[in-house]
């Protein structure tokens, strides 16, 4: 089933938030390449930067089905183990 755009702004802010991806960032060659921000103009989503007029449209299918809760974890764990590593 196709993805309504909440679901898909949703899902952008998600992985937008998400510490352990990299962010869709701005790129215009005139700007700090500061994460996007995406909001729904004329009927979709489309990625805006807020420090300059940058706009773009596409965005990758895997930010869209990425489950960022369990990449949280997974990378969580696998900090714990590295920590739990460095303590012996």
């Amino acid at each position: 089933m196709e993805m309504t755009i909440k679901e898909k702004i949703e899902a952008i802010i998600k992985w937008q938030n998400c510490k352990f991806v990299h962010p869709l960032t701005c790129g215009s060659k005139d700007c700090n390449h500061i994460p996007l921000k995406p909001i729904e103009k004329e009927g979709k989503v489309v990625l805006v930067c807020e420090d300059c007029d940058y706009e773009q449209e596409y965005f990758p299918i895997y930010v869209l089905k990425a489950d960022i809760d369990k990449i949280k974890k997974n990378t969580n764990k696998i900090l714990k183990i590295l920590e739990n590593k460095n303590e012996t």
